[in-house]
């Protein structure tokens, strides 16, 4: 028998069901007819550029389906994942010339490469114009997403298709300007290799931007790259004029650097001078994240655009990500090489200049090193904080004691907290429990787990009624 459950629970648990089984569900009334649709159409992938996605496309909105399209994402696969799916892109046959063109290719030393171009130009087009099809028929599409797609391993034969995915990555990006969307899009994200020019995003307007999100990859075939590229990227200033363009609208701005060539000093140190020049007076939420072999100071026009935004964020997220290789050892072991968050943390304990700051995430190998600053800095906001995270640091039993107190008040309004203490033991839940009884979240990842003087040992009931409001989670490491 079915159960008599609200209509708001029934939407709700729909949301945790298999595609075919929405589907399934869709047949049973108008309701979950109109919630399967929302589910199944809200957000249109194209990967493939085939007659197969043009007649999926063509579907959607001969069936009046088209409203319930709110996000579109566009993939650029840098190279295929084997040689048959070359033969199935776009509905070409790869490389392969007719026997006709062989011939002539014996008596013109030029035609291969002529007729090589033919075929992407062909291709080309034949994706810009599908793309374009669809933003034109989708028109209540607000998000869109664009990624570089890259399999594991890239065969060298499969160079010249990596030179078309630029190609098409760069075309899709300069699209942006003539962009049936442009006028109605609120949140975007791009996910850019660094060897691609934005000479074209510069010229973007997108009036109603909200979310930008900005990913730079670095593309593994790069023995066909040029060693110029990645400074060509950031030196031409094209990403910071297209940001600085979005400056009256944009509330949510995120940058991430997952390519170790780009300098954090050269690079983004003329990208936030730049940004510094303008102002973001809607800026609600800043990230920004790097990954490297190792651990890297940072940049003053960072510090001073934090310092610019500090007034008006309310969440602010800052993360390094320092990975070993043979030829560069981790530097998380050594006290005396700060990163640059350690730089920003430092600066903005002296200024207290968060005055709007609720939520605060930090990802950084050596932050216990300057515990001094990061607690300055947060014994200023502890009033309004509602939501901090410290994470890839091993805190002793005293280091999450300074953490504590510097964000423990008395009608503190802290409710979601995530550290990772290296010992876990009863008298790290004494301290949280003593001191932030309010907490609604909890997020610990230890090292190990140890006993202390106490005579009975503390379970998970004792936890449960110490933080009565708790959604509890132990992950141990």
């Amino acid at each position: 028998m079915t159960p008599e459950l609200p209509t708001e629970i029934w939407l709700t648990i729909i949301n945790y069901l298999s595609p075919a089984n929405v589907k399934r569900l869709g047949l049973v009334n108008r309701t979950f007819l109109e919630k399967a649709r929302q589910l199944q159409y809200q957000r249109l992938l194209i990967d493939k550029y085939d007659e197969k996605t043009k007649l999926r496309l063509k579907e959607i909105s001969s069936s009046s389906l088209d409203h319930y399209v709110h996000t579109l994402t566009l993939c650029v696969h840098a190279w295929p994942a084997s040689e048959q799916a070359l033969t199935r892109w776009d509905g070409q046959i790869g490389d392969s010339f007719s026997v006709a063109a062989q011939i002539r290719s014996l008596f013109d030393s030029n035609y291969s490469q002529r007729k090589k171009l033919s075929q992407q130009k062909k291709r080309l087009d034949s994706r810009i114009q599908l793309v374009l099809e669809a933003a034109t028929a989708f028109k209540r599409v607000r998000e869109c997403e664009l990624r570089w797609m890259e399999f594991l391993d890239c065969p060298p034969e499969f160079s010249s298709e990596v030179d078309f995915a630029s190609e098409t990555m760069s075309t899709f990006l300069s699209l942006l300007a003539i962009f049936p969307l442009r006028n109605t899009l609120t949140k975007l994200s791009l996910q850019i290799p660094t060897h691609i020019a934005l000479n074209g995003l510069a010229l973007v307007n997108l009036p109603l931007l909200e979310d930008l999100k900005v990913v730079l990859l670095k593309c593994q075939y790069a023995w066909t790259l040029d060693s110029d590229n990645a400074a060509r990227y950031l030196g031409s200033e094209n990403l910071a004029n297209f940001i600085s363009g979005l400056s009256n609208t944009l509330k949510i701005l995120s940058i991430s650097r997952l390519d170790p060539s780009i300098d954090l000093h050269r690079d983004f140190g003329r990208l936030f001078h730049l940004l510094c020049e303008t102002d973001f007076p809607r800026l609600l939420s800043f990230d920004f994240s790097t990954q490297s072999p190792c651990l890297r100071r940072g940049t003053l026009s960072l510090n001073i655009f934090v310092r610019k935004i500090c007034r008006s964020i309310r969440n602010l997220q800052l993360s390094h990500l320092a990975y070993q290789t043979s030829s560069s050892p981790s530097l998380h072991n050594r006290p005396d090489h700060p990163s640059w968050i350690s730089d920003i943390i430092s600066q903005q304990s002296r200024m207290h200049a968060f005055s709007s700051l609720t939520s605060l995430r930090i990802r950084d190998g050596h932050l216990s090193n300057n515990l001094a600053d990061l607690s300055s800095l947060l014994a200023s906001v502890a009033h309004q904080l509602v939501s901090f995270f410290l994470e890839y640091n091993l805190l002793t039993l005293r280091e999450v004691e300074i953490v504590v107190q510097a964000l423990s008040r008395p009608s503190s309004p802290l409710q979601y907290l995530g550290i990772e203490p290296r010992d876990l033991s009863p008298d790290v839940f004494d301290l949280l429990a003593s001191a932030l009884p309010q907490l609604k979240s909890l997020s610990l990842t230890c090292e190990r787990i140890s006993s202390s003087m106490r005579p009975d040992p503390l379970t998970e009931e004792d936890v449960r009624q110490n933080f009565p409001n708790l959604f509890f989670d132990l992950v141990s490491t």
